[in-house]
């Protein structure tokens, strides 16, 4: 089920961040055994060892929700039992999972908000002098600490991309008028989310630990 509720925007911005609850059905928590049951027993002779595997599904489901590292923190990965989701699954308990999913939809909306804030300010309201420094991030990239470290990680990523957009010609008005359209989009697109989706990526990610071309 997923419920829209409302619920202050983090990292001190003055805005309300429409954020999305996700709880696993019945028929999820069923299916879910069904399905690690069936992979097991397609799996039995295989000569991947699953048991080897199974430490990673933790981490491909991290992957998954945040491949680039940016909505989650150091302080979230500690706070979850990553290590204990692959049994959480099997036994068709996804609250913990589901949970995790929620928190990196929340972030996702936390951080178009911050950008639209921002940009809704007017041209100025980004500094374009600076020369700070914004790395590739990837799914190997260390956790920034804690949600002040993820808010400064936030603005260097939106003056990234209004760089990008100047240095295609782009005038400083085009570029925030640009960045509203495609942030507001990309709003839309997450609280489109279904259960539907988020059953697919816990499963996809639990399946990819046996065989990397099953997911």
């Amino acid at each position: 089920m997923v419920n829209a509720i409302l619920m202050p925007s983090v990292l001190g911005c003055a805005i309300t961040a429409q954020a999305l609850t996700i709880e696993p059905t019945q028929e999820d928590s069923a299916l879910a055994q069904i399905i690690t049951r069936e992979l097991e027993r397609r799996h039995l002779a295989s000569d991947v060892l699953f048991a080897e595997r199974k430490p990673m599904v933790g981490q491909l489901i991290l992957k998954a929700i945040d491949p680039s590292r940016s909505l989650l923190t150091q302080q979230d990965i500690d706070r979850a039992t990553i290590t204990a989701l692959p049994e959480q699954i099997e036994l068709g308990n996804l609250d913990a999972v589901y949970a995790l999913y929620g928190l990196s939809l929340t972030r996702s909306e936390e951080r178009l908000d911050f950008w639209l804030e921002t940009l809704n300010q007017g041209v100025g309201s980004i500094d374009l002098t600076d020369q700070e420094e914004l790395r590739i991030r990837d799914d190997e990239t260390p956790w920034v600490g804690d949600r002040t470290e993820l808010k400064d990680l936030w603005r260097r990523q939106l003056e990234n991309q209004a760089i990008s957009l100047l240095l295609a010609d782009r005038s400083e008005e085009e570029t925030y008028q640009a960045l509203i359209r495609r942030y507001k989009s990309q709003k839309n697109r997450i609280e489109q989310t279904r259960p539907d989706d988020i059953f697919a990526g816990v499963i996809n990610a639990y399946a990819s630990a046996y065989d990397p071309h099953t997911s």
